[in-house]
């Protein structure tokens, strides 16, 4: 039977996962050792091991559960759905501007397991909430009345996967901010109402520079 951690084993996790990350998302998977892990957190090597037993878990606690979808769930819904989906790419945008291809690149080389489970995990999640938004952003009247919801749903899901594949990119540089507003002003023109268009511009010139 297994025993619910504590909620000091919980925060520990959570350190752990803060800290992994904050080393992963600039340094790359391969480069961050577990002795650098141990110092950044001043916590013996042990006590990361009992709570997330390898590196491996430690990756999939990073994208199961410090991952960008699950970070939605902060997203304010008031406003209709036009605004709930800019405000959702804006939280993508702040996180995923700041990660190195560098990461992609060793989650797609050294744990491709975890990377199916976590794409499988993005496409399933995100398509349903992208369905459900897309009908009501149409009955609103600030998406397009004629887009097939299904299929702009999964569209827009495997069209976002795509910004985490480290070949898009140079190696040696971060994702570049400006890339990243113009390819989500891209998904959102292709769906807005034209009447509506005049927010988007206007988001994406204040918002996404």
């Amino acid at each position: 039977m297994k025993v619910k951690a504590s909620a000091e084993e919980q925060e520990r996790r959570q350190r752990i996962l803060v800290a992994a990350w904050r080393l992963m998302s600039q340094k790359g998977i391969k480069a961050v050792t577990m002795d650098e892990l141990t110092v950044s957190l001043a916590m013996s090597k042990r006590t990361i091991y009992e709570l997330l037993h390898d590196k491996k878990a430690i990756v999939r606690g990073l994208l199961m559960e410090l991952s960008l979808p699950e970070k939605m769930k902060s997203v304010p819904q008031e406003g209709d759905a036009l605004e709930y989906l800019l405000k959702m790419m804006l939280k993508g945008w702040n996180a995923y501007r700041t990660v190195s291809p560098l990461f992609f690149r060793d989650l797609e080389t050294y744990y491709p397991e975890v990377w199916k489970e976590y794409t499988q995990f993005v496409q399933q999640r995100h398509c349903k909430q992208l369905e459900k938004l897309l009908t009501k952003g149409i009955k609103e009247g600030v998406f397009r009345a004629e887009i097939d919801v299904r299929a702009v749903a999964l569209i827009l899901v495997e069209s976002s996967m795509w910004m985490m594949h480290y070949q898009a990119f140079s190696e040696s540089t971060q994702v570049p901010a400006r890339l990243l507003g113009q390819f989500y002003a891209l998904l959102v023109y292709g769906v807005v109402a034209s009447s509506h268009r005049e927010r988007v511009t206007h988001f994406f010139a204040r918002e996404m520079k």
